[in-house]
């Protein structure tokens, strides 16, 4: 039997005390190491810039330990209909120690929820596990992304600004545009 999970708890990154911003740039280094490059040793800057884009986490505590987050994002993309503003959704993880608990589709569906409240008309990601949100009401697409403001030093390429293999959206019933897609900046 799954123990439930504890409720998450949603932070602008701006309101993340430093030790709570450098617990989950530490909870981001152990899932992606590679990846991120070593966040906590910059913590302060990395979270400047969280902060310039607006995000916002729901985070499951265990004591002053993330063991689970989600985070979320306003981005404006452009479409064959012209601009839409997408719930961008980034940097989902689990500790490992606690996979399997409900922790990671506790915070998703924290997230999903503002688009379920109407302040976003849907959620745009990528992801390696396609079934995990599958489960929890999203869908996969299939459009060609770009990045036409793409700058060196950004993740992905101008022609390719994913690096996950699996591209979705949420909710699986939203009417999501045919074409190619500008992510107007770099990939999440």
């Amino acid at each position: 039997m799954k123990a439930n999970p504890a409720a998450p708890i949603h932070h602008r990154v701006c309101d993340l005390v430093p030790d709570q911003l450098g617990a989950l740039c530490a909870l981001y280094d152990r899932i992606w190491p590679v990846a991120t490059g070593g966040l906590l040793p910059r913590a302060n800057e990395v979270g400047a810039g969280w902060v310039r884009e607006g995000r916002e986490v729901f985070i499951v505590w265990d004591r002053a330990a993330p063991i689970a987050t989600a985070m979320v994002f306003p981005r404006e993309i452009m479409t064959s209909r012209g601009a839409l503003r997408v719930l961008a959704l980034a940097g989902v993880c689990t500790a490992p120690e606690c996979r399997g608990r409900g922790f990671g589709a506790a915070v998703v569906r924290a997230a999903f929820a503002q688009v379920d409240r109407g302040a976003f008309s849907v959620a745009l990601f990528q992801t390696a596990v396609p079934d995990f949100y599958a489960k929890l009401g999203a869908r996969t697409v299939s459009n060609a992304f770009v990045n036409s403001r793409y700058r060196p030093g950004d993740r992905g390429s101008a022609e390719h600004p994913w690096w996950d293999p699996n591209v979705m959206i949420y909710p699986a019933a939203f009417r999501w545009p045919e074409g190619p897609i500008d992510l107007l900046g770099e990939g999440f």
